[in-house]
């Protein structure tokens, strides 16, 4: 048997039959949490222990299966959480959808993050906010906006009336202005995926605070994070490899020499996101980054099926999800990631999903 029809419980608003393959079971299992062997293990397991002359079966027998498999196979660190698997099977199944928004200024590790948290959910929709302002560049010209046209740590040198302005007032009121043209292209393309229950991440500097609180509130889906480097000096060392000559001298290289307007963007970004309640993760180790990313992301999405059965109401969706998402992110933060044993755990996770 290679594909078998699961028919949602009966408290969901989806009641139609959904077609599972082995492959599709795989990918569940990995968003769920398992490493890509096991998922693969588990779900030929599973497929074997079918009654191969009824397609159809519940979705609670289908889970009540998945689990007497999984448990000897998971980490001691992973509890089996019914929420946890339903949510995964309804993402992947398209049932619903989930947009993850990394924001963060440059340099911080945020198009890293997004690929490898691509690759670990199976997502294959990873956007940049730096090519949709390049796409918006060719409908709209230098002389109609010329705050478009330039790097978003310097985009105050093209604004107008900046008298009486800081320097760091006309840093963040040009990035500001920019992510404000930005913003309309990327709403619709985050409605776009959500009418098709198409998940994607999203990441870019453009996501600023303001512009991923107006985001939330116009779409149910979206879960938020803020990236971050605190140290200054690894931050600065980033830059390195991106310069033409692997140098951090400013005359040879763009991003040391607006390296102040970088880190004053960050800072404000940093209290805006303590201001709105998003999530900061401080870049230091890609490894746990991740971790941390996808256990957030998989526990919020489960505390919300709890919460009218996932329908949330538009207008009122950014006073439930982020509570939620921020108590989730400082229970994953104090809990399940501060030990070695589980740091080793996330190493060994992240390679076996990269084989």
């Amino acid at each position: 048997m290679e594909s078998v029809y699961v028919i949602p419980r009966p408290s969901t608003s989806q009641i139609i039959p959904v077609k599972v393959s082995k492959y599709v079971l795989e990918e569940i299992l990995k968003f769920y949490g398992c490493r890509s062997w096991i998922a693969q293990e588990v779900s030929e397991i599973v497929f074997k222990s079918l009654n191969p002359y009824n397609s159809i079966i519940f979705q609670e027998q289908l889970f009540a299966i998945i689990f007497q498999h999984i448990s000897e196979k998971l980490d001691t660190g992973k509890s089996l959480i019914k929420q946890e698997l339903e949510v995964s099977f309804r993402i992947k199944t398209f049932q619903q959808s989930v947009c993850i928004l990394l924001g963060g200024t440059s340099g911080c590790g945020k198009s890293t993050l997004a690929s490898l948290l691509a690759s670990r959910l199976g997502i294959t929709t990873i956007l940049s906010t730096d090519n949709v302002r390049h796409l918006l560049r060719n409908f709209i010209s230098k002389e109609e906006k010329p705050v478009l046209w330039t790097s978003s740590y310097h985009a105050g040198e093209a604004l107008e009336h900046t008298e009486g302005m800081s320097e760091d007032e006309k840093t963040i009121n040009g990035y500001e202005e920019q992510n404000k043209i930005v913003l309309e292209k990327i709403d619709d393309i985050i409605l776009m995926a959500q009418k098709k229950n198409e998940s994607l991440i999203m990441e870019g500097v453009h996501l600023s605070m303001k512009s991923i609180n107006y985001l939330m509130k116009r779409h149910k889906n979206c879960i938020p994070f803020l990236i971050y480097i605190s140290s200054e000096a690894k931050h600065s060392e980033r830059f390195a490899i991106r310069a033409k000559y692997m140098t951090l001298e400013p005359r040879l290289n763009k991003y040391i020499k607006f390296f102040k307007n970088i880190r004053t963007i960050q800072s404000y970004l940093c209290d805006s996101a303590d201001k709105y309640l998003v999530p900061k993760i401080n870049n230091t180790n890609v490894d746990r980054s991740l971790a941390i990313l996808h256990q957030t992301v998989l526990v919020t999405l489960a505390r919300l099926i709890d919460i009218d059965n996932i329908q949330l109401d538009t207008n009122n969706n950014n006073k439930n999800i982020i509570p939620i998402l921020h108590e989730e992110f400082l229970s994953v933060l104090e809990s399940k990631w501060s030990s070695k044993k589980m740091l080793q755990s996330i190493r060994e996770n992240n390679n076996k999903a990269l084989e």
